[in-house]
């Protein structure tokens, strides 16, 4: 017995051993191999055989410190000083935080196997009739009875964002800039999703009470949900089953509605047909998505969906820049696209949505050459913007893409040197508890 249990201990010291070897490899092929070095090759494909998708030495990541390009103001700077002491604490623990925020997914997502451990974990439970999750919570995963996978978010005190946008739109009005916050609409229906909204999910009354605070604050903003019910469309069907984020379509959709906004600003400067469905060509990539919520459930429980680019019929001209991956290019409006999602088929991998101007990027710019206007836009926005800045370029000269969450600069900076002719700040609704996105500092 003793022997048995000695070989039994050996083999999980043994398994443990080998799982923690290959994230050390990993960890040190990817941030010296590729980053560092810029090497891209057979032996770097083969130790992240089963993960990510990784960028080329064309491609490679730059580290920029946009705070030194876009600095804050020394109001900012001197808000609230810390000792010496505690900064260096917090210092400390940003450091820390950031070492464990990289490390994490090579743990967890980058571990080798994990996709098929964690689907035939799921198919287990299936066979069994027996979900591990604990029943007495609510899970942070629903699937509805029309197939769609939803998550749920807490109720929060939504006053700090919406002083924030408030104030931004404020520091804007002083420049003679205009500013409009846009909700997107999360994947949850506040109309029809009764098991969940304002049950056990509070992401619709979040943001009603977000957008009840800029209407007290004089904010102008623009609620999608209201527009897409109006037009008496069916919500889920607008977003992947099992993915939070709406279609490439519903983004071509939001891009008119967010034009003609615009246009009440510009004076009907912009043509909306451009943004016809019909007006556009679309590549179909079969059974090639599955969604962030298909990952979780894994394939046990949900089918890969079809992703599909949309190409205009008409001609354009397009100069594109993201600093920090060297991209630096001119062509029609296939560069907005990174087309390298689709050398491979990979479901649990990078999400194939980010080939949509390259996904969550610091800083973008688009500098439309044919355009008919000389209109200049800022869009602040969360990933639901990828598939809505691509299409709104194709309607204005010059349209500007921040990410907060990877922004490190000073926004008002920023607005103040490139002094854009209007900001336009889309979140969705299911996200306001990220107060990342809401530091417009």
């Amino acid at each position: 017995m003793k022997t048995a249990e000695r070989i039994f201990e050996a083999f999980f010291v043994v398994v443990l051993t080998f799982f923690f070897l290959t994230i050390g490899v990993r960890v040190f092929t990817k941030v010296v191999v590729v980053d560092r070095l810029g090497v891209s090759n057979g032996f770097t494909k083969l130790v992240f055989f089963d993960a990510f998708k990784l960028d080329d030495a064309r491609r490679r990541r730059e580290k920029i410190d946009w705070a030194k390009i876009y600095p804050f103001g020394k109001a900012v700077e001197e808000r609230s000083p810390a000792k010496k002491p505690e900064r260096i604490i917090a210092k400390i623990s940003h450091i820390f935080a950031g070492y464990k925020e990289f490390i994490a997914p090579y743990t967890t997502d980058y571990l080798i196997g994990n996709s098929k451990l964690s689907e035939l974990e799921k198919r287990y439970e299936k066979i069994m009739s027996y979900d591990y999750e604990s029943n007495s919570k609510p899970k942070d995963t629903q699937l509805t009875s029309d197939g769609y996978w939803l998550e749920v978010c807490e109720r929060i005190d939504v006053v700090e964002q919406a002083t924030s946008v408030a104030d931004l739109s404020a520091f804007c009005r002083s420049l003679n800039i205009p500013l409009i916050y846009v909700n997107a609409p999360g994947k949850n229906c506040r109309y029809e999703d009764y098991a969940v909204s304002n049950s056990i999910d509070f992401s619709n009354q979040n943001a009603d009470d977000l957008l009840n605070v800029l209407n007290d604050l004089g904010v102008d903003y623009c609620d999608l949900r209201d527009v897409l019910h109006r037009e008496n469309r069916s919500h889920h069907k607008m977003f992947f089953a099992a993915d939070h984020h709406w279609l490439p379509e519903t983004g071509l959709w939001a891009a008119r509605h967010v034009s003609e906004i615009l246009n009440l600003k510009f004076d009907d400067m912009i043509d909306v047909s451009l943004f016809e469905k019909d007006r556009f060509s679309t590549k179909i990539y079969p059974q090639w998505f599955l969604g962030s919520q298909g990952k979780k459930v894994t394939l046990a429980n949900a089918k890969p969906e079809d992703f599909y680019l949309f190409f205009p019929n008409y001609a354009s001209s397009f100069h594109y820049e993201i600093k920090d991956k060297r991209i630096d290019a001119d062509g029609d409006f296939s560069i907005l696209y990174d087309m390298d999602y689709f050398n491979k088929r990979n479901l649990y991998g990078p999400s194939v949505y980010n080939a949509y101007i390259y996904g969550d990027q610091p800083l973008e710019k688009i500098e439309n050459k044919l355009s008919k206007n000389d209109k200049h836009i800022l869009v602040v926005h969360d990933s639901f913007g990828d598939v809505v800045v691509p299409f709104l370029a194709l309607g204005v000269r010059r349209v500007d893409s921040i990410d907060l969450r990877n922004f490190n600069g000073s926004l008002k900076s920023y607005i103040e040197r490139e002094r854009p002719d209007i900001v336009v700040v889309l979140y969705y609704s299911g996200s306001i508890y990220d107060k990342r996105k809401y530091d417009f500092e």
